[in-house]
C-alpha cells in the first residue's frame, strides 16, 4: 500500500485512539506503519515525546535505527517513511515523513492532531504539513532488506 492508497483507505479523516494503536498523532503512525508495511510496532502508550524516550521494544533495534537531529549536520536528512519526531507541545508530535529537503530545513509529514486535539474538527484531521527541523528530536529510520 502507498501514501495514495492509505490516504483513500483512511478517507484523510481521524485514526482514533485505542488501546493497540496508542494516543492521537501516535495512533495515525503505527496504523500507517502497519498497513503501509505490515509491520506491527511494539506495544506502547502514551504520548509522542514519551515514544521517542521510549525504552521498550516499540522500535526493535534489528530492524528500526534510531537517529538522533544532529543541526551541525543539514546534509543528515530522513528519507520517505521513516518516523520522524518533535519536541513541540507538551507532549511532542510525530508523524511519517514523505519528503525531507536536504539543505532547505523543511519536510513534508503525513501527520494528525495538530489543532486543538480534540479529535473532531478539520484542524485535527489527517493531512500533509510541512514543518522545518527546528524542533525536532530525530526519526526512525525502517532498515529494509
Amino acid at each position: 500500500m502507498n501514501t495514495s492508497e492509505y490516504a483513500q483507505v483512511v478517507n484523510w479523516k481521524w485514526i482514533k485512539e485505542t488501546e493497540e494503536l496508542g494516543t492521537q498523532c501516535v495512533a495515525l503512525v503505527k496504523d500507517a506503519i502497519k498497513n503501509i508495511f505490515n509491520i506491527q510496532l511494539g506495544t506502547f502508550w502514551g504520548s509522542a515525546k514519551t515514544w521517542w524516550y521510549n525504552k521498550s521494544n516499540t522500535f526493535p533495534s534489528n530492524t528500526w535505527d534510531k537517529i538522533e537531529n544532529d543541526v551541525t549536520r543539514p546534509n543528515q536528512v530522513p528519507v520517505s517513511w521513516d518516523v520522524v519526531f518533535f519536541n513541540t507541545w507538551v507532549y511532542g508530535h510525530t508523524g511519517i515523513v514523505l519528503k525531507a529537503y536536504q539543505w532547505e530545513n523543511r519536510i513534508l509529514v503525513l501527520d494528525q492532531n495538530t489543532g486543538n486535539w480534540d479529535g473532531t474538527g478539520d484542524d485535527d484531521l489527517i493531512r500533509i504539513q510541512e514543518y522545518t527541523y527546528r524542533n525536532v528530536y530525530g526519526w526512525y529510520h525502517y532498515q529494509m532488506n
